[in-house]
């Protein structure tokens, strides 16, 4: 069922978008098809769900009766409008309301307040650990590559407020994490303590060795606080669009309203969070089950 709910909830950000691109792109026939696919979506749902059909149907003809009307079809957007009068019940409580804002079965044993509250607190624990790692490497890592983890660990303190934030979160868990997995580049350069230099040569491979296994730990460490940290805020987001009534803006703001620009965005939005590219562990766009 919730495959379908998943289905009418698209339909409608869709409709939305391809309304906006009327005699632009599309015609009205093509604008219609979609409306025709978008009630056989919610017509299958009757059977599981009742009320969650009575409240997509409502949303549907309101919104089919005010796209003819502003297209000057003023008969049939009247007889939308009656359509929508039989299901007017399902939008009057608000826990019926509450219903259109589905969980997706990642997501069904959490409740937003909790989400946030674990959240501040292990931004804290994360912060500690971070410095702690860093402290203990601070000797062996140039100054600016220990001053880059820092900074780029701080990106992760804000909540992502667009689809672009959040696209940003991920990429910065890919690029802390591929830092930490190459070590030996130009940006990461060992620092010869000067105790060092006039010590055996065996003493001087012996402490080489002894900072390299204490720079993999570490460095294995901070990789493991990034996935965490980014985790942490990509779930704060999710949970930030499914509660909000603005979802198409978060999801397509400094999108331009094209066909070519729309569908890149889904493509975007289905590479980040659908669940074929979510359900893959130890890469940066996947999800657990449940929380």
């Amino acid at each position: 069922m919730l495959e379908k709910i998943n289905q009418i909830e698209n339909f409608f950000l869709e409709i939305e978008n391809l309304i906006k691109l009327r005699n632009k792109t599309l015609n009205q026939s093509e604008i219609e098809q979609k409306f025709k696919e978008g009630k056989n979506l919610i017509d299958k749902l009757e059977e599981d769900d009742e009320e969650r059909h009575g409240l997509f149907r409502y949303k549907y003809h309101i919104t089919y009766a005010n796209y003819l009307e502003f297209s000057g079809e003023g008969d049939r957007a009247s007889k939308q409008e009656k359509l929508a009068k039989k299901f007017e019940n399902f939008s009057e409580k608000p826990e019926r309301i509450d219903t259109y804002r589905t969980e997706p079965r990642l997501f069904v044993d959490v409740a937003l307040g909790n989400i946030y509250q674990a959240s501040n607190q292990e931004e804290e624990n994360i912060h500690e650990a971070v410095e702690k790692e860093l402290r203990g490497v601070k000797d062996i890592l140039d100054d600016n590559v220990i001053e880059f983890f820092r900074n780029t660990f701080q990106q992760f303190n804000n909540l992502p407020k667009s689809f672009d934030d959040y696209k940003n979160i991920v990429a910065y868990e890919i690029i802390l994490r591929k830092i930490a997995d190459n070590p030996i580049n130009e940006s990461l350069i060992y620092s010869e303590n000067s105790h060092t230099k006039d010590t055996s040569k065996d003493q001087k491979s012996k402490i080489n060795k002894e900072n390299k296994q204490r720079m993999t730990s570490s460095l294995n460490e901070l990789k493991s606080l990034a996935s965490k940290a980014a985790y942490s805020k990509r779930l704060a987001f999710i949970y930030h669009v499914l509660n909000s009534p603005n979802k198409k803006e978060i999801l397509f703001s400094n999108t331009l309203f094209t066909e070519e620009e729309i569908n890149k965005r889904f493509r975007d939005i289905a590479l980040y969070l659908h669940s074929d590219k979510t359900n893959r562990p130890n890469t940066p766009t996947w999800l657990q089950v449940k929380h």
